[in-house]
């Protein structure tokens, strides 16, 4: 009976480099969809899917928008095509729900434009908030993508760490294309095992001392936790590298933060808490990491160990 149809479209990266974000949102949407047409058995709800990676993001959601049949649209999922629809939505008073797309502010520019994800404002602020009040952390380092939601995530993580007493000693950016983040990390402190030893070893044999880390101390330093003397050489030496850091916030994807993460460790970063935003949720981030991952946190809107009734029902 088509009077009892009801018809929504979706529009997300089905191909590209977003492809397995965009299948993920589309298991979630025919999840839903399957359960809506069992308990209400009298109307039918179905599905029109776009590939937002095919076309133009206006072409694509003006496509969905001239049928009149379709009530509403999933998607899409970045900010910035969210931006470039309003128009459309606008214009053809259309209902846009987009289950990812972050940027502040979004959901103002128009009464259809609606959203269910933490934004950028706020992920940064209560990672923050979480960081000094819950994990006891004091001094924080941003290594952040040189890009619009990289910049809104380090200015609401940093605006919340200042207003809590607390301070950031560095603010360090990477480019998109970058696989290499050795510059950045050695702006961190980051050293890698030969040098680190060698400064240890020359410390110890010329009896000096490392400058104190702090406000104006460097952002690192050797440190010699054992070692035996043999003639004029240091034998069985273990060292370590001290932060002045007891944290780093990393925004961003896990693609990216999987490969920060294995480098880090490289250069002896190994002490420092890693905290993140939303797009670290994904499975492979822990299969890109490995054992480089000891001590994470991020925050997002679904925890699967959440004890609230819909989440124990889902999962």
């Amino acid at each position: 009976n088509k009077e009892n149809k009801l018809r929504i479209g979706a529009v997300l990266p089905l191909t590209g480099k977003m492809a397995l974000s965009g299948q993920q949102v589309l298991q979630g949407i025919q999840l839903a969809v399957s359960e809506l047409n069992l308990v209400h058995q009298g109307t039918l709800l179905e599905v029109t899917i776009k590939d937002s990676a095919s076309a133009p993001i206006e072409n694509t959601v003006e496509e969905l928008a001239i049928d009149p049949s379709i009530i509403g649209i999933v998607g899409p999922v970045l900010s910035g095509f969210v931006r470039d629809v309003i128009p459309i939505a606008d214009r053809y008073h259309l209902a846009m729900m987009t289950p990812t797309a972050s940027s502040p502010g979004l959901a103002k520019q128009s009464p259809y434009i609606f959203r269910n994800v933490a934004t950028r404002e706020l992920q940064g602020k209560y990672i923050a908030e979480y960081a000094v009040n819950r994990l006891s952390l004091r001094r924080f380092v941003v290594l952040y993508p040189s890009e619009e939601f990289g910049f809104e995530l380090r200015d609401a993580f940093v605006k919340e760490v200042e207003s809590l007493g607390q301070e950031v000693v560095a603010l360090i950016p990477y480019e998109r294309s970058q696989t290499d983040f050795k510059k950045q990390i050695q702006e961190m402190g980051g050293i890698d095992d030969d040098k680190l030893e060698k400064l240890v070893k020359d410390q110890v044999k010329n009896n000096t001392e490392s400058k104190s880390l702090g406000q104006n101390g460097p952002i690192s330093r050797p440190f010699a936790e054992m070692g035996l003397w043999s003639g004029d050489e240091v034998e069985n030496l273990k060292v370590s590298l001290e932060l002045s850091y007891d944290a780093i916030f990393l925004p961003g994807f896990y693609d990216k933060v999987g490969l920060i993460v294995p480098q880090l460790v490289f250069y002896n970063i190994e002490t420092a808490t890693l905290l993140g935003s939303s797009g670290w949720n994904s499975t492979k981030l822990t299969e890109m990491t490995g054992k480089h991952m000891r001590k994470g946190y991020f925050i997002d809107g679904f925890y699967a160990k959440s004890k609230r009734p819909e989440v124990v029902r889902f999962v």
